[in-house]
């Protein structure tokens, strides 16, 4: 066996961090029970496991959402670490809900200044805009091409029928999502190619669609990119 050959190299994922953090918690507390040890002075370093499992996610994980869950860990241990060694005074949950709105209002501007320049490069014919607040909006899309859309909803819904809708071979459209305590529902025909790029907070994403038959490969497939947030509700694909 030749001794020169590399070894295999462990990834440092969010399991791995929580392993070693409760292992490292458990060896703490042992001490502590046999007084060798005070275990209280050690475990006000607790917030370093978000940190480090943010910093894995943001080393090993190359898709947006893994980004975005990396950045919120790492800030959000970061600040509880300030808050534990008494650097900050000001807790982390006093400032969630206004840190949050702030992000909801960037996430909207962001949104709405993309679909406008999309506008302005001549795509607004066959794009859809649905918003629902404190009730629902349904529409069926019979567009040849179907250039993308919008759909927002605070405590409410919005149902995109897409089977009708046309989209080349090839072509991509986008839709811009923003769901608050809210959920969507997108029928698409079986041959899209759907890629979801939500950020689910308090929420999630459920792909219902039966799979499809077709046996055109992936890049020969009209492809539907779905970006946005959705918050404390859901976004359901089906077709």
């Amino acid at each position: 066996m030749d001794g020169n050959l590399p070894r295999a190299r462990t990834p440092v994922t969010p399991q791995l961090v929580l392993g070693v953090f409760l292992l490292l918690v458990g060896v703490m507390l042992t001490l502590d029970r046999l007084q060798i040890l005070d275990a209280d002075r050690g475990l006000r370093f607790w917030p370093l496991a978000l940190i480090a499992v943010g910093g894995s996610l943001l080393t090993n994980r190359e898709d947006p959402k893994s980004r975005f869950w990396g950045t919120v860990w790492l800030g959000i241990g970061g600040w509880m670490l300030l808050n534990s060694l008494g650097i900050v005074r000001v807790g982390f949950w006093d400032l969630f809900w206004p840190v949050l709105i702030i992000f909801l209002g960037v996430t909207i501007i962001r949104q709405t200044y993309r679909r406008g320049q999309s506008t302005l490069r001549g795509g607004a014919s066959g794009s859809a805009y649905l918003c629902a607040i404190l009730g629902e909006s349904k529409r069926a899309v019979t567009d040849n091409p179907f250039e993308g859309g919008e759909l927002t909803a605070f405590m409410g819904g919005c149902v995109l029928d897409l089977r009708q809708a046309v989209l080349p071979p090839g072509a991509t459209a986008t839709i811009d999502v923003f769901a608050m305590m809210a959920g969507h529902e997108v029928w698409v025909p079986n041959g899209w190619v759907v890629e979801s790029r939500l950020v689910p907070i308090m929420g999630g994403v459920d792909d219902k669609r039966l799979p499809s038959a077709d046996n055109l490969a992936a890049d020969g497939r009209p492809r539907l990119i779905l970006r946005g947030v959705v918050i404390m509700g859901g976004l359901v694909i089906k077709s």
